[in-house]
């Protein structure tokens, strides 16, 4: 398919089902026609997105990675004794400067682009 061809059948999806009437113009779910979907649309994309892709199924496939991604953000305040652990660590990290591991290194061994370290 080409990339007009995509282009046109993706705008016609997205107005088809969306608005007002989006549940009335929405047909019944057929697994079938939704692969068939997915796949065209995974053909139509260019090679520099095909990792972007592949990496999203795999977080949604996984489960721990799904239920990290769903678990709600942490916005309570640090209390005194969380301060008071992060201080002893720093010290301890002060006093064993080569014991400890480069926050760098961490990510690249688990395979975390730069871009996607978040602190």
């Amino acid at each position: 398919m080409d990339g007009a061809r995509v282009d046109s059948w993706v705008e016609f999806t997205v107005f088809q089902y969306t608005g007002e009437n989006a549940r009335a113009n929405m047909p019944e779910p057929n697994i079938h026609s939704e692969r068939e979907q997915a796949h065209r649309l995974l053909d139509a994309l260019p090679d520099d997105k095909i990792s972007a892709v592949r990496n999203l199924l795999a977080v949604m496939l996984d489960p721990v990675s799904r239920a990290i991604s769903n678990a709600p953000y942490d916005d309570e305040p640090e209390c005194d004794s969380e301060r008071e652990a992060v201080a002893r660590s720093k010290a301890w990290l002060a006093e064993h400067p080569s014991e400890g591991f480069p926050l760098e290194e961490v990510m690249a061994e688990l395979r975390v682009p730069p871009k996607d370290n978040r602190r």
